[in-house]
């Protein structure tokens, strides 16, 4: 619901901008920043659709809420997000807008005539779609990797073993395997899990443990949580894919711990072996 709120908020707020700055160019015949007008209307119109935006939200959200207090804790969120974005998209077009309008010059017939400012709509709607879809993908994966990461992590100590012990790695990024925004894998944040570092890899008792690199907190994959480990060739170098997690909320993380594709192979062959004990040892304590 929060994500709806704030999509909503955003897609409104852009219509009422837009709207009113077509009625902009329309009455002011005047070139400016958004094709018509000075950059100051432009910017007070855009102000007035995030308002426009805020007020439309906080209406629809008192009629499908029982009270006050159900207003303020499901609008706030969504409302605040939307407002953030049109915000943002304001400060960017304002800056778009002026580099275009003392670049070209307020007086030039080509800035004023309908090709430009067709080409101008067409990439500003561009601009907006791809970065309402950041937004989106930030706030889907955000939510979501509430729900995917375990509720406990094993504690980890390095080990001495002279295979599987303490080495120079990468790590890939985690993402949710069977969930995607407008195509998009979706990203798991927190606890380190999204980040795209080299670091130390080693085989800890309990779970494939990864130190990156100017940090003290390791990110760590428990044994137990494995389903699939398969070797993905990543740039021409041999990869680790380990799908984790819950299962109906799936995981799947990269790691680089060779550049040899047999010791890749070897390291999956052992952590495919560690998994499957942790998981006979739940199965028998059940």
């Amino acid at each position: 619901m929060k994500v709806k709120n704030a999509g909503a908020g955003v897609v409104i707020g852009l219509v009422v901008a837009q709207l009113a700055g077509v009625l902009v160019q329309i009455m002011n015949s005047e070139p400016g920043p958004g094709g018509g007008g000075s950059p100051l209307i432009w910017v007070v119109v855009a102000l007035m659709g995030v308002l426009a935006a805020v007020a439309i939200m906080v209406v629809v959200m008192k009629k499908r809420s029982a009270g006050a207090a159900a207003v303020v804790s499901s609008a706030q969120p969504g409302t605040a997000v939307g407002v953030l974005v049109g915000m943002a998209l304001l400060v960017a077009g304002a800056i778009a807008g002026l580099v275009v309008f003392f670049a070209v010059g307020k007086d030039s017939a080509e800035f004023s005539s309908p090709p430009f400012l067709i080409i101008a709509s067409v990439i500003g709607l561009v601009v907006v779609l791809l970065f309402f879809g950041v937004v989106l993908l930030f706030v889907t994966g955000t939510k979501l990797s509430v729900l995917a990461l375990p509720d406990h992590f094993p504690r980890v100590e390095t080990s001495a073993d002279p295979v599987f012990g303490k080495r120079r790695g990468s790590f890939g990024g985690t993402w949710l395997l069977k969930r995607r925004v407008m195509g998009i894998r979706v990203p798991v944040y927190g606890r380190g899990y999204d980040k795209r570092t080299g670091g130390s890899v080693w085989l800890a008792d309990e779970a494939i443990a990864f130190l990156p690199s100017l940090s003290r907190t390791p990110i760590v994959i428990p044994y137990a949580l494995i389903h699939a480990l398969n070797r993905k060739e990543i740039d021409g170098k041999p990869w680790l894919s380990v799908v984790w997690g819950r299962p109906e909320l799936p995981m799947e993380t990269t790691i680089q711990i060779t550049g040899k594709p047999q010791e890749t192979d070897l390291w999956a062959q052992e952590i495919s072996r560690r998994a499957a004990a942790w998981k006979a040892k739940a199965k028998a304590s059940r």
